[in-house]
C-alpha cells in the first residue's frame, strides 16, 4: 500500500499469464486467499477500475485504500457505504475481503510501478463499521483510525469491551475503517462494541459473519440500546406451569443474583448469574430461567412466591403464581 509499511503475509499472489515486460500491454492473473488480501493491480485496465467495479469483479465485501493526504483508511463497503467510492491507480495498494480463493484475470497497459509479494489467509487485521441511519463511527482500535467527514451534535465514544480500548470522538460519521499494520487482528468474533452519546449508549456483539465479511452494519436502535435504569420485569408466562422465565433489564455490568422465596419468606431458590453486562435480558434465550424447582431439586407446590433481583446498588421484588 502506497505509503504504508505492512508485513509480507495476507498480501495477495499477483502472477504472469504473459510476459509484459518491455511491453505496453500484458495480462497478469492475481491470485486471491479467501478473507483479507493486500493487492496492487499490476496493470492499467481497459476500462477504468474503481473500488466498486472491482468489487464486483471479485466479489469483496470490503475494500480499504489509504488517503495519501489525510492518512486515513478509507472504506468501501458495497451497497452499504458506497460514497467514497475510489478510483484505481498505479502503485495504489487496497486491501479487499474475499469471501473465497480465487484467480482473477487482469489485461490492460502495464504499470511501472508495481509489486508482488506472497500471502497466506490471516485473522482479521483490516475491519469497516458501517452506522445505518445515524452520523457515528470511530475505529474503536488505537492502532488505526479513520473517519469520513459527516455534521453531527452529539459526541461519542467507542469502546470495545475486551481490549477496553476506548476512544472520545467531538465528531461522528456514517462509515470507518481501522487496519492492524502488522496484521493482528483488531477484532475477535463475540467483541461486544460499545457506543456512547453523552445520555445514550448501544452495544453490538460481532459475529462469525462479521469477521468473513470484515464490515459490520451496525443500526443504533432500542434493540441494542442500554438501558437508562435497572428493573427487574414481570416473569412470563405468569402464572404458570411447571417453568417460566424472568426478564431484566441492566444499566450497567453488575453482578446478579435472582431469589425465589415463598409466602412466609423462605427462600426456595437462587440463581447466581455472575458479572452480567448492561442489556437487556426480555427474550427466553436471555431472561432467567426458573423449572419450579427448589435448591434441593424438588417440585415447588402451586401457589404465589416472589422473585427478587440483587445487584450491587439496586433490589427489587415482583410476585409469581404457579397453578398445577
Amino acid at each position: 500500500m502506497a505509503n504504508l509499511e505492512v508485513a509480507p503475509q495476507g498480501i495477495a499472489r499477483q502472477t504472469e499469464a504473459d510476459t509484459p515486460s518491455g511491453l505496453t500491454r500484458g495480462t497478469f492473473k492475481l491470485e486471491l486467499e479467501e478473507g483479507l488480501n493486500m493487492i496492487s493491480l499490476p496493470v492499467q485496465p481497459d476500462n477504468p477500475m474503481t473500488s466498486k467495479s472491482l468489487a464486483n469483479e471479485i466479489g469483496a465485501t470490503l475494500v480499504i485504500h489509504l488517503d495519501p493526504q489525510t492518512k486515513a483508511f478509507v472504506p468501501f463497503v458495497p451497497e452499504h457505504f458506497d460514497s467514497t467510492n475510489f478510483e484505481i491507480q498505479g502503485g495504489m495498494g487496497v486491501i479487499v475481503n474475499v469471501r473465497r480463493s480465487q484467480t482473477v484475470n487482469f489485461t490492460g497497459t502495464v504499470w511501472d510501478n508495481t509489486a508482488a509479494a506472497p500471502g497466506e489467509h490471516q485473522p482479521v487485521w483490516a475491519f469497516g463499521l458501517v452506522f445505518e441511519d445515524v452520523q457515528c463511527t470511530q475505529s474503536i482500535s488505537t492502532q488505526s483510525i479513520s473517519t469520513q467527514s459527516a455534521p453531527t451534535h452529539t459526541s461519542l465514544s467507542i469502546r470495545n469491551l475486551r481490549s477496553d480500548e476506548q476512544v472520545y470522538i467531538p465528531t461522528h460519521t456514517p462509515a470507518t475503517a481501522f487496519v492492524d499494520q502488522s496484521q493482528q487482528a483488531v477484532v475477535n468474533e463475540g467483541d461486544t462494541i460499545e457506543i456512547q452519546t453523552e445520555d445514550l449508549r448501544w452495544r453490538y456483539r460481532l459475529t462469525g459473519q462479521n469477521l468473513q465479511n470484515a464490515f459490520a452494519q451496525i443500526v443504533l436502535d432500542q434493540q441494542i440500546q442500554v438501558p437508562n435504569r435497572t428493573q427487574l420485569l414481570q416473569n412470563y408466562p405468569n402464572p404458570f406451569n411447571p417453568e417460566t422465565w424472568i426478564p431484566f433489564e441492566l444499566s450497567r455490568d453488575t453482578e446478579v443474583t435472582i431469589t425465589i422465596y415463598d409466602v412466609s419468606g423462605q427462600q426456595i431458590r437462587q440463581l447466581d448469574l455472575g458479572l452480567t453486562l448492561a442489556g437487556r435480558y426480555l427474550s427466553a434465550d436471555q431472561a432467567v430461567y426458573w423449572n419450579g424447582k427448589t435448591q434441593t431439586g424438588e417440585w415447588v407446590a402451586s401457589g404465589t412466591y416472589f422473585y427478587q433481583i440483587q445487584t450491587e446498588d439496586y433490589t427489587q421484588i415482583e410476585k409469581m403464581v404457579i397453578l398445577k
